[in-house]
């Protein structure tokens, strides 16, 4: 098991922020906006590559940028078939094509 202490320090040194202390991220710092870190969208890239090479986590894209909901395509489309996914929860719902809009204008508003 990883511990914070150990993702920090992977942080800082896989980013090169030698110049920040563990002691300084909180626990819930967001790592993006004047807020937290102040990470890009670079860092994110690297953060992701970090992270999926030293703890084995793969990170999808969605997540990562904060895009509140994902639409996957698979092999279901054949039927007609799709999955959209809530970042928040991670929630996923299957659905079709002819409601997928809907659902989604839904969500949105």
């Amino acid at each position: 098991m990883v511990t914070q202490e150990q993702l920090k320090e992977k942080i800082i040194a896989g980013l090169g922020l030698e110049d920040i202390g563990i002691d300084e991220i909180e626990d819930d710092m967001p790592l993006f906006g004047d807020d937290g870190l102040g990470l890009d969208s670079v860092d994110a890239i690297e953060l992701t590559l970090i992270i999926e090479k030293e703890f084995g986590v793969k990170i999808k894209d969605f997540e990562l940028i904060g895009i509140p909901y994902a639409v996957v395509i698979g092999n279901d489309i054949n039927q007609g078939k799709v999955e959209l996914i809530t970042r928040d929860g991670l929630i996923k719902e299957e659905l079709t094509t002819e409601t997928l809009l809907e659902t989604i204008l839904e969500k949105l508003i």
